[in-house]
């Protein structure tokens, strides 16, 4: 209970920690980010201390090795904290900097993790792992603060690039790998403390996986996979430095304590052997004693019996010479090679042998020669292997060898060998038949068979070999398949049974038929269970006698070509249909088109009852043709065929307001006097989004099917649009000979307004001839001042680098000082004039925005001004997108070269402000002041060209320009330009 209770406790105690960070969160990203990495870094360096402090007597070196690895990944967590935006620790870095650190320390912690799994059992060197990890670490930080080298992980207003997100599924694949070798080692550790590290490994695979997915840094996926990493520390918090400190020896001296565990068995054991021998040594002296009083008599007994053996032994050596001879002369005469092994070497070898293998007897018998050189590598093994079991007496059946002869090649052989006595030591037999020629049939027996396996396998029909009693022989992998079955489920089965799910075959089964007439048959079938039409084959297999005795069914599957068929059929149907009503919209009129139309639907529908109908300019349903012969049918007091929305009802009704086709096969409920309407099917005529009218047919013999309600709605495809150009033929007529009658009246007040707009005209005609005179002056003015500035300044630098050039050359014997001076004058000039040629081109031509973009363009272009002018200028970009049209950028970057110089010009500022906003749809740029001011309306009457040009400018892009000022009270600029073209 009260452990239940701690449990309880300590969730509520983790949930309450991590709620606070969410409200952390919230008030201040950077300080939920701070206290969570530090969190992260007080861990690791926990685990660090008690793994060195307790190195010197702790057998397990896995917490060792990490907890040295994890004092370098605090290190590296602590720059990448240090790092984050907002802290301003490493100025001039944005957000990629610290990713950049993320993905070192996650990288050197995944494969910390792997490579301590799999050193549980090996202790490292202490000061070779530091300095290992010190070289590591050094180059990593190299990589990224010095040489620059280390790939991006992070663009701003982008995201996470490419090697960011393949880098953490590499290190999620490195903490896979890492659980699975641990569950390999599981044993030296305590259960609870694998079951710990496994968890914090996993729940860190799940924090990496998260922090692919994030764009922004603050982003929800980004908080997600800190909260994460948070429970992946605790985790590890608990199964290292907690359960070390609290239970050290299920961590630190688990392997102490399983040692004198073991050692005391062991003594027990020991004791208990000993005093086991003793009783053992006691007696084996007292059955030594009487083994010695045997052994003098069997001594006497053996010498006369080594008397008579002597003389059975030389009888034996006679008898043996003589077998010797016929030995060899049968081995010479047979035609399976056969040879004597003794010592390892060759003692015999008959003439077969050396007509197959290539040596001769003296080089076999040569003392040098091994026999093992005539044994292909693949085969030593086994022959070494069945000499042993022929030297300790075990019988060996004849194997399969591969020998090798003289000139390299390999030849197959079956070699029987046996243990004999020759010459009055122990060898072996060797007989060996050549079975190279077999062999090689095999061979290619067996690639004929896999190829025909391959090919039956392969074929996407159904094939099915079938015997005289409709049983499975074989199916293919096909069939199978459709089955959902394996093939060697099938096989020993009637077909009729698997295919048919029947008990006896079917009265058209082709496979009766073949057995009763032994000829091929072809069939056409459906089958549900094969889920399709098939076009079936049936060709008989006979036996040596010609009868058959079984067949093979291959079924191929015909199914899209039947629906293609069954859709033709239908299309031409429907085709028909759409001719007949084509054709009534084209010859009749509307009082005779709606009644035909309708019949030509009730027909096709099967419908004895129908209505067609549209909605008029009021809203109204209007029905101007119902079933024929309706009005004699129906006995309703009150009849009309027009239907305000208000009365609209019924399914009818509920089919034009949803906009969606409705259908009931059940009986209605109808007014006083209403025909009986059983079933009823009704699509609403939608044209351009818009319910234009209605197709209901009812009262068929049968209930409306899906195929129904499809033909309906095709009809009513069909039908739509051509209804609505009617009517929207009709409802242009009508308004035609409105538009006539109010044209006339227009016609007279349009004169009088030509009059005025005639004197309008002639007023703008004068301000733009002024506007235009202006505009030529000021080109005029500009293109005088860049020749200015080239023939008054730029020739005459070069000029006087020419006039130095010259006195340089005249000069060549003067002093080295001298002439360096010289030179370096001219340098500074020629440096100097190709600054303002920079300059001058890019007031010319804006080339920094296809380098850098518009972004970086104004950036530079502000940085520029405040240097020239000496104004500062706060430039705030935010959101801005990727690919900005060109037009649009130039345009902008134009509007601010402009505002600036107005600024410097009129605004008697120190500073000034350019913001740069984008969204989907657009881009917005504001130019603000706090200075002079002056009054737009003034401003435009007195046609000042910077704001002409600026608006100018924006109308070409189709945007908005909106100026904003008053005397005393400074200048707002705002430009909005449409991203999307339209």
């Amino acid at each position: 209970m009260d452990r239940l209770r701690r449990n309880y406790q300590s969730a509520l105690f983790c949930v309450s920690v991590l709620f606070g960070l969410w409200v952390a969160s919230q008030y201040s990203y950077l300080l939920f980010h701070s206290t969570a990495e530090i969190f992260s870094i007080v861990v690791a360096c926990g685990i660090f201390v008690l793994a060195w402090n307790s190195r010197r007597f702790a057998e397990n070196t896995y917490l060792l090795f990490v907890g040295i690895a994890y004092l370098f990944v605090a290190g590296l967590d602590l720059l990448h904290t240090l790092a984050f935006k907002g802290l301003g620790v490493f100025p001039g870095h944005e957000s990629n900097l610290a990713t950049q650190l993320w993905i070192s320390a996650r990288y050197v912690e995944s494969a910390s993790l792997l490579v301590a799994a799999c050193l549980i059992n090996r202790k490292p060197r202490v000061s070779l792992t530091l300095a290992a990890y010190g070289v590591v670490i050094s180059l990593l930080l190299a990589s990224i603060f010095y040489w620059n080298i280390f790939p991006a992980c992070f663009v701003e207003d982008q995201g996470l690039t490419a090697f960011k997100k393949i880098s953490e599924c590499i290190i999620c694949f490195l903490l896979i790998a890492s659980i699975g070798m641990l569950l390999r080692q599981r044993r030296a550790f305590e259960p609870h403390i694998v079951h710990l590290l496994i968890a914090s490994i996993a729940v860190t695979i799940a924090s990496e996986l998260a922090f692919t997915l994030y764009v922004n840094v603050e982003g929800l996926p980004n908080l997600m996979g800190h909260y994460l990493k948070i429970i992946s520390f605790y985790l590890i918090y608990k199964a290292l430095i907690q359960t070390g400190l609290t239970k050290p020896f299920a961590l630190l001296l688990r392997d102490l304590k399983q040692s004198e565990e073991a050692l005391k068995a062991a003594k027990e054991n020991l004791e208990s052997q000993v005093e086991q021998r003793t009783a053992e040594l006691q007696g084996s002296l007292e059955a030594l004693r009487e083994s010695r009083e045997k052994l003098d008599a069997r001594v006497r007994e053996r010498t006369a019996d080594l008397e008579q053996a002597k003389e059975n032994l030389e009888r034996e050596i006679t008898e043996r010479r003589e077998a010797e001879q016929k030995f060899r002369n049968l081995a010479e005469q047979s035609p399976d090679m056969i040879s004597i092994i003794k010592e390892g070497r060759f003692a015999y070898v008959n003439q077969r042998y050396e007509e197959i293998m290539g040596y001769t007897k003296e080089e076999l018998y040569c003392p040098d020669f091994d026999f093992l050189t005539t044994i292909a590598p693949e085969s030593r093994a086994l022959k070494e292997a069945n000499f042993r079991k022929h030297m300790n007496g075990e019988e060996v059946s004849p194997v399969e060898y591969s020998l090798r002869t003289k000139a390299g090649k390999h030849v197959n052989a079956i070699t029987a060998t046996k243990l004999i006595d020759y010459e009055g030591q122990r060898a072996i037999l060797l007989t060996a038949t050549d079975i190279t020629w077999r062999k090689q049939a095999e061979e290619k027996l067996r690639r004929a068979h896999d190829q025909w396996e391959r090919t039956f396998e392969a074929v996407p029909d159904l094939i099915c070999i079938l015997d005289q009693t409709h049983r499975i022989v074989r199916v293919n992998k096909a069939v199978a398949d459709r089955l959902g079955r394996a093939p060697e489920d099938l096989v020993g089965r009637h077909c009729y049974e698997v295919i048919h799910g029947a008990e006896a075959p079917p009265e058209s089964c082709p496979h009766t038929q073949l057995l009763a007439d032994g000829q091929e048959h072809w069939v056409e079938v459906h089958e549900e269970r094969l889920r399709g039409d098939f076009s079936i084959c049936v060709t008989p297999l006979r036996n040596a006698d010609g009868q058959p005795s079984g067949a093979v069914h291959v079924a191929h599957d015909i199914t899209s070509r039947k629906a293609a068929e069954q859709a033709l059929r239908r299309s031409e149907w429907e085709l028909a249909i759409r001719n007949k009503i084509a054709q009534i919209f084209l010859t009749l009129a509307d009082e005779q088109m709606y009644s035909e139309v309708l019949h030509v639907v009730l027909e096709a529908m099967e419908s004895k009852h129908g209505v067609f109908g549209y909605i008029n300019e009021d809203g109204a349903f209007v029905c101007p043709s119902m079933t024929r012969d309706i009005w004699d049918q129906c006995r309703m007091a009150e009849k009309d065929y027009v239907f305000p929305r208000e009365n609209w009802g019924g399914i009818w009704g509920k089919a034009m307001t949803e906009k969606k086709t409705l259908c009931s096969n059940t009986p209605f409920a109808v007014p006083e006097g209403h025909i009986p309407v059983v079933r009823a099917l009704a699509v609403p005529l939608i044209c351009l989004g818009r319910v234009i009218g209605l197709l209901l047919v009812g009262n068929k013999a049968g209930d409306y099917e899906p195929s129904d309600r499809e033909l309906l709605e095709t009809i009513a495809a069909y039908v739509a649009p051509i209804l609505g150009a009617r009517l929207e033929r009709d409802r242009w007529e009508s308004q035609r000979r409105e538009a006539l009658q109010a044209l006339q009246k227009a016609r007279d007040e349009l004169e009088m307004r030509v009059e005025e707009r005639t004197s309008d005209l002639a007023k703008s005609r004068e301000a733009l001839w002024r506007l235009t005179g202006r505009l030529l002056s000021v080109q005029e003015e500009e293109r005088r001042r860049l020749a200015r500035e080239l023939h008054d300044d730029l020739t005459q630098r070069l000029a006087v680098l020419a006039i130095d050039a010259g006195k340089l050359e005249q000069q060549l014997d003067a002093p080295p000082d001298a002439l360096r001076e010289k030179i370096g004058r001219m340098k500074e000039q020629m440096v100097r004039l190709s600054a303002d040629v920079h300059d001058i081109s890019r007031q010319l031509h804006p080339s920094i925005i296809d380098d850098l973009g518009l972004r970086q363009a104004i950036q530079s272009e502000c940085v520029n001004f405040a240097k020239r002018e000496g104004i500062a200028i706060r430039y705030e970009p935010r959101d801005i997108p990727t690919n900005i049209p060109r037009d649009i950028s130039v345009c902008l970057f134009r509007i601010v070269q402009e505002g600036l110089r107005n600024i410097a010009r009129h605004a008697n500022v120190q500073q000034a402000q350019v913001r740069l906003a984008g969204s989907d749809s657009f881009i917005t740029l504001t130019i603000e002041d706090s200075g002079t001011g002056f009054d737009p309306a003034q401003g435009r009457a007195e046609a000042g060209l910077g704001l002409v040009s600026m608006a100018e400018r924006v109308r070409l892009i189709q945007g908005e320009f909106r100026v904003e000022s008053n005397p005393g009270e400074g200048t707002v600029i705002t430009v909005t330009a449409p991203l999307s073209g339209d």
